[in-house]
Order: structure tokens, then sequence, then C-alpha cells
């Protein structure tokens, strides 16, 4: 039986995200890409295995929400999608800043650590 990859969205102040991705890292399938803010969005092959850490998913420009929500498609139970923002993205969602079904896609779990912060 295949596990399911669950994708993640961690919302959190940066050093409590730090700390849970750290945590994560053990769970977290081989091998592991990174994406951090502005560098271009670079999406590996939807059929390669591993882990895809999105630091900032708020910052992603509307034509890379829609890349990432297509390939996400494509990559469904093969690569497991890790969203990290400090912005609480509902609120770009209701704006129309943030795509809803990519706000979807990356929430199958989410850990919100903002109430911790306050």
């Amino acid at each position: 039986m295949t596990r399911r990859r669950v994708n993640l969205l961690l919302i959190g102040p940066e050093g409590v995200i730090q700390d849970t991705l750290y945590s994560l890292g053990p769970e977290l399938a081989k091998p592991i890409r990174t994406w951090v803010a502005p560098d271009p969005l670079e999406l590996p092959h939807p059929s390669q295995p591993g882990t895809l850490i999105l630091r900032d998913v708020a910052s992603l420009s509307p034509i890379d929400q829609t890349r990432l929500c297509n390939w996400m498609e494509h990559a469904a139970g093969r690569i497991r999608v890790v969203g990290t923002t400090n912005t609480p993205l509902m609120a770009k969602v209701d704006s129309g800043a943030f795509l809803d079904h990519l706000y979807y896609r990356l929430n199958v779990g989410m850990v919100d650590m903002m109430a911790e912060a306050r």
C-alpha cells in the first residue's frame, strides 16, 4: 500500500516555521527541493517523488500560482508540497490575490502558529 503524501500549509512567524520544518525533516520524502521568493519557481518533473517546500507561498506571482496549481494536478500523491507563509492566506483568497483552488490544494493539512505568536 502506498502512503499518500499530504500537502501542508504552515502559517506563522519565520522562526517557528523553521523549527517546524526541522522537526518534520525525517518525515519528508527525499529529495527535498526548496523554493524561496523571489527566485524563479522551478518545478520538478511530476513523476519524481520527493518534497517541494515553498517558502513564503503568499509571494507567488499570479502566473506562478497557476503554474503550480496545474503542476500539482499531475504530481498528486508523488510529491508532497509544503507551503509556508507568515501572511493569512484566506484574506488574499478573499481579495482575489491568491487562487482559491491553489489554497485548497495546499491546505490539505494546516498548522496555524500565528495564535501562539500573539
